[in-house]
């Protein structure tokens, strides 16, 4: 048996002001990546077919939602992403500062971390649903 000792070592820590619940079915991909953005850069109009949960490690986090709400989460946020072709969204950095977020991916076993998907106002009878405070 060893004789060292074992070591924990914080990543990124973050407080939900909703609460969190999730729940996945069958094989489940869980995956966790660090996510660095510069200012002025973003990510394109995309969807998720499972839950995820991004902690804003530092800098300011925007996202526009299929309705065309803006949220923003700054540093010690969360996010949780709600799953579905209907939940589109996209996020960008609008600076000052460089955005480093941890995202934890819940995925049906064989899905991609997200899908790519046009922006709600090119689809004909997009249906934006409804949000509530448990699809933030």
């Amino acid at each position: 048996m060893s004789s060292g000792s074992v070591e924990d070592t914080p990543l990124a820590e973050a407080t939900s002001d909703t609460g969190l619940w999730v729940r996945t079915h069958g094989r489940t991909r869980v995956a966790l990546h660090r996510i660095d953005v510069p200012v002025g850069v973003g990510a394109g109009w995309h969807y998720h077919l499972g839950r995820v949960i991004g902690l804003v490690v530092s800098g300011t986090l925007t996202r526009t939602l299929a309705d065309g709400t803006e949220q923003t989460t700054g540093q010690g946020g969360v996010v949780v992403e709600p799953e579905g072709p209907d939940r589109v969204h996209h996020f960008h950095n609008h600076g000052p500062t460089p955005l480093t977020m941890f995202a934890l991916y819940l995925l049906p076993a064989d899905a991609p971390l997200s899908c790519p998907a046009p922006s709600p106002d090119v689809i004909p009878e997009f249906h934006r649903p409804e949000r509530g405070s448990g699809d933030r």
